[in-house]
C-alpha cells in the first residue's frame, strides 16, 4: 500500500504517554500512520483551521474526552465543523467518562474507545489495540454520512440489493432495535423523531456498549423520547409501552412463562466477538413472537444481528435496516440488506416514520 492510500490519523491528548502510545501501535501498521499528535484540543483546533489539506487532512481523529484547558466534549462541535474526520472518543472507564462519552456520541462523534490503565493486563490490552486499530481501518475508510435533512452526499453510491417481498401488513408484538457503530447517534435521532409516541408494545435494544455506557445511552433515549428508557433487568416482566435497553457485559434474551414474558440477562460467551449481542436477542424473541417481530438494524461495525434477522424472516417478521449512505459503518445493516432480508433500507430521517407505517398502529 502507498503513502497516499495510508488512513492518516491525529491523536488529541494531553498526556505524551498516550500520544506516544498511540503513535507506537499505528506505527507497525501498514495502511494506518499517525500525521500527527498534538497536545490540546486547542491546538488541534488551530491546525484543523489551517485548511491546507496536503499538510493536514486526516481521516480519523482520536480524541481525548477530559484535558487540561478545552475538554473534547468542548472541542468536538468545532472540530466536526471544521474536518470531515471521523472522531473517536477516548474516554476513561468510570461513570463520569461514561456519561461525558455518550454525550460526545450523541453530538456527532463516530466512535469511541476506553483507555487502558496501569492495571490493565497484557490481554485486556492485546484486545484494547486490536479494538483500536479495527475501528481507526472501518472508520477511516469509510466517508461522511448524510447529515439530516441533507439532500445530497459526498458519500460512494449505495449497492444494490433487493428487499425481501414477505408479507408486512401484520401487526407486531414487539420491535426489537440492533445497532453498533455510530448507533448511539442513531439512536437518539430515531428516539427524538418519535419523541411523545405511544408505544402499544415492548421496545427492547441491543447496542454493543460496556458497562456505564449503556447506563447513560438509555437516560439519553429517556430525555429525548419522553419514554423512560431503561436497562433491563434479569426476570423483570416484559410490558407493552417500555424501552428495555441491553446492559454493558451481558446478553439480553426473553423467555416466556405461562402467558408472561421477562426479561433474561446471561454472560454467556460474546457473540460475534459482543457483549451485549443482537442475534441471541433476536433469537429469543422470535421464538415467542413468531411472525409478530418487527425488527431494525441500525448503523454499525460486523455482521451482528444477521443470523438472528434470518430465524425472523423464516418465521414470517418483518426486518428493516438503516440505509448506506446514513450509516456511520454499513456493516450491520449492509449484512441484512444484501441479503435480501430487508423489506425496507431507509435513511434514518425516515425510519421513525417507516417503523410507525410497518407497525400497522403499534406506534401512535
Amino acid at each position: 500500500m502507498s503513502e497516499t492510500n495510508k488512513i492518516k490519523v491525529m491523536v488529541v491528548d494531553d498526556s505524551s504517554f498516550i500520544r506516544g502510545f498511540y503513535s507506537k501501535i499505528f506505527g507497525s501498521e501498514e495502511d494506518v500512520e499517525v500525521a500527527m499528535a498534538v497536545g490540546s484540543a486547542e491546538e488541534a483546533i488551530n491546525v484543523l483551521s489551517r485548511k491546507e489539506p496536503e499538510k493536514y487532512d486526516v481521516d480519523v481523529i482520536i480524541l481525548d474526552v477530559n484535558m487540561e484547558g478545552m475538554s473534547g466534549i468542548e472541542a468536538l462541535p468545532k472540530i466536526l465543523k471544521l474536518s470531515d474526520a471521523k472522531v473517536i472518543m477516548s474516554s476513561s472507564t468510570t461513570a463520569s467518562g461514561a456519561k461525558e462519552t455518550v454525550e460526545a456520541l450523541k453530538i456527532g462523534a463516530a466512535d469511541y474507545v476506553q483507555k487502558p490503565s496501569s492495571e490493565t493486563d497484557t490481554q485486556d490490552l492485546k484486545s484494547f489495540v486490536a479494538e483500536l486499530i479495527l475501528k481507526v481501518r472501518e472508520l477511516g475508510r469509510t466517508t461522511p454520512v448524510i447529515k439530516k435533512g441533507e439532500g445530497t452526499s459526498k458519500t460512494k453510491s449505495a449497492q444494490k440489493f433487493e428487499l425481501h417481498k414477505g408479507i408486512i401488513a401484520k401487526r407486531p408484538n414487539v420491535i426489537a432495535i440492533g445497532s453498533s457503530t455510530g448507533g448511539p447517534q442513531a439512536l437518539i435521532t430515531l428516539f427524538k423523531d418519535l419523541k411523545d409516541k405511544k408505544f402499544l408494545v415492548p421496545v427492547l435494544i441491543t447496542q454493543h456498549m460496556p458497562a456505564n455506557f449503556t447506563t447513560q445511552l438509555a437516560k439519553q433515549i429517556s430525555e429525548v423520547s419522553g419514554h423512560e428508557c431503561r436497562e433491563g433487568v434479569d426476570g423483570e416482566k416484559v410490558e407493552a409501552g417500555r424501552i428495555y435497553m441491553a446492559p454493558g457485559d451481558y446478553h439480553m434474551v426473553a423467555e416466556k412463562k405461562d402467558d408472561d414474558v421477562f426479561i433474561k440477562l446471561n454472560q454467556d460467551q460474546p457473540e460475534n466477538f459482543c457483549r451485549p449481542a443482537v442475534d441471541p436477542m433476536l433469537r429469543s424473541l422470535v421464538e415467542i413472537y413468531g411472525d409478530r417481530i418487527l425488527v431494525l438494524i441500525l448503523t454499525g461495525m460486523g455482521e451482528d444481528g444477521f443470523r438472528g434477522s434470518e430465524k425472523v424472516i423464516e418465521k414470517g417478521g418483518i426486518v428493516i435496516a438503516q440505509d448506506e449512505p446514513t450509516s456511520v459503518v454499513w456493516g450491520m445493516p449492509g449484512a441484512v440488506a444484501k441479503r435480501g432480508l430487508c423489506s425496507k433500507v431507509e435513511p434514518l430521517a425516515k425510519l421513525a416514520e417507516t417503523l410507525k407505517d410497518i407497525s400497522l398502529g403499534q406506534i401512535q
